[in-house]
């Protein structure tokens, strides 16, 4: 006969309790029911909602090869801004919009571009008759034929557009240049800008003539010239942008620095360095072209050097239009060495001839009774 002690007889009942306490705590009640299972089905669409608001537009460049493209996304209601440039290396830039925007301004049709002191883009696409705010891209090149205009790229959906500008090498200017576009939405609102530094060409030196250029990469370093009895001259030229930055270069030289800055200070007359010179060795033209000819007779008799300089002149009203980023011109130098006639490399006689002294009497007499006989 088995006998239940009090503690057994009691543990069943617990058991059951215990089951009937856990079936009410997880039990659901049909409005909590409803509720967990719209939280379940609607959170995606929820969590999208969240990431809409913290979209914002996205403007990328990047460079590959010789072109610099820049690709616009729209998202939110802010606008971005970027800066890129067109160099004679790096001479094509592509605008790409996405399907919900337009390139601006007017479409990026035949060369018109904006000028990068507008406020908006939308300034420029209202402005198709007076040009205060928009002009032709071809203004701030040298000599660009009507083939310099934007075309279209290779844009991916259709939808999208893209807008492709190339720039000759021969055609890019003196002095940067910069310019403004980008991508607007369908009422006018401006979503992208780039703007877009045209760098200027790299000072030259061709044969006797040093071409100035004054944009921010065009005076790596100084140009150097040496006149000597057979090569008598130079021609400097600071062309329709620049002007001579010594104003008094008839009347006095600058001595040779290692400077990029304008020298405008120089008091040393030539006569020291130049004891025969006339201010007519200097002639100069309406296009800021200068020339400096020695006469082969007036060659002083130790080498002497000097600096001379071209700086872009300051167009009026210059200043007040300047653009947000515009790059600063330099000085175009020319270091110019004047080979003195006591110099060993201001006369070189031919080599037959330094031979000829090399033999000595004896020998240059037997040279010469073999050609008479």
């Amino acid at each position: 006969m088995e006998i239940q002690t009090p503690n057994s007889a009691r543990a069943p009942q617990r058991g059951t309790q215990r089951k009937s306490l856990l079936a009410s705590r997880t039990r659901l009640t049909p409005p909590l029911l409803l509720a967990t299972v719209t939280l379940l089905l609607y959170r995606p669409l929820l969590s999208g909602v969240g990431s809409l608001a913290d979209e914002t537009v996205k403007l990328s460049c990047e460079t590959s090869a010789k072109r610099t493209k820049c690709t616009c996304v729209n998202g939110g209601a802010t606008t971005e801004t970027k800066a890129v440039s067109l160099s004679q290396t790096e001479n094509e830039f592509e605008m790409y919009c996405t399907h919900n925007l337009t390139c601006a301004p007017l479409g990026l049709k035949d060369s018109v571009v904006c000028l990068a002191t507008v406020e908006s883009l939308n300034q420029c696409e209202n402005d198709t008759e007076d040009k205060k705010n928009c002009m032709d891209v071809k203004q701030l090149l040298e000599g660009a034929p009507d083939s310099v205009k934007w075309t279209n790229g290779n844009a991916i959906p259709s939808q999208d557009t893209s807008k492709v500008l190339g720039v000759p090498q021969e055609n890019f200017p003196y002095v940067d240049g910069i310019f403004s576009v980008g991508c607007i939405e369908s009422n006018d609102t401006e979503k992208c800008r780039v703007n877009v530094v045209v760098k200027a060409r790299a000072t030259t030196t061709q044969d006797r003539k040093v071409i100035c250029a004054y944009g921010t990469d065009s005076n790596q370093e100084h140009q150097t010239m040496t006149l000597s009895p057979s090569e008598n001259s130079f021609t400097l030229v600071c062309g329709e942008k620049g002007e001579i930055v010594q104003k008094n270069y008839k009347e006095t030289y600058c001595p040779v620095t290692e400077g990029k800055e304008a020298v405008t200070e120089c008091a040393k007359g030539y006569k020291p360095i130049l004891p025969a010179y006339e201010h007519n060795w200097w002639t100069g033209d309406e296009k800021q072209s200068f020339t400096l000819t020695i006469p082969k007779d007036a060659f002083p008799e130790n080498d002497a050097k000097m600096t001379v300089q071209c700086q872009k002149r300051v167009e009026a009203g210059e200043t007040a239009k300047a653009a947000p980023a515009a790059p600063s011109p330099t000085v175009c130098s020319v270091d110019v060495t004047i080979q003195g006639i006591g110099s060993s490399s201001a006369f070189s006689p031919p080599v037959h001839v330094a031979g000829l002294f090399g033999l000595g009497v004896s020998g240059v007499v037997a040279i010469l009774s073999s050609l008479v006989e």
